[in-house]
């Protein structure tokens, strides 16, 4: 399953405590591989934060949270969504939560080596799906407006590592 994460950042608690705007435009969606059939879905049902320690950018223990109800995922087709609530058991485990350190960030440049406000981030954190947690990596890209952030990521991940067996094709055409 590869997972591209949209989250638009807007409510500013102080210079360093940005909650996740709930009536802004986030999405995750996702695309799933299953033999040699693929389908997409989406979710907007988001929520999370970005917080660290001091009036710097990324200093003191710069850390996120983002959960995503995945039983409200969306792939355009009752019965197939149906069938993935009961592969992800959403009615023992409606979340879906990545909880991270930023350990590394780097600012980008225009083509004038002048900063443009993104950062390409690297993040190490815990994601738990199905009740299942594992340790992941996930690059990213963080970019500040005049009072908005927006993170931008795209990861695999292996249903098989948080013990969800691949369902049978049947299942989801």
């Amino acid at each position: 399953m590869i997972l591209l994460c949209f989250v638009v950042l807007a409510t500013r608690v102080d210079g360093a405590e940005w909650h996740l705007d709930r009536k802004a435009d986030s999405d995750v969606t996702f695309t799933s591989e299953v033999v040699s059939f693929s389908f997409a879905g989406s979710n907007d049902k988001v929520d999370g934060y970005l917080y660290w320690e001091g009036p710097a950018l990324f200093e003191g223990k710069p850390q996120l949270l983002f959960q995503v109800e995945v039983i409200a995922l969306d792939t355009g087709i009752g019965k197939r969504d149906s069938d993935l609530r009961d592969v992800l058991a959403t009615d023992k485990h409606p979340l879906a939560t990545y909880k991270a350190s930023i350990i590394g960030h780097e600012a980008i440049r225009d083509s004038s080596g002048v900063e443009t406000g993104s950062h390409h981030v690297r993040t190490r954190g815990t994601m738990n799906l199905r009740g299942v947690e594992r340790t992941i990596d996930v690059d990213g890209v963080l970019a500040f407006g005049d009072s908005t952030a927006t993170i931008t990521s795209e990861f695999d991940i292996r249903l098989e590592q948080y013990g969800i067996e691949a369902p049978s094709l049947a299942s989801f055409v």
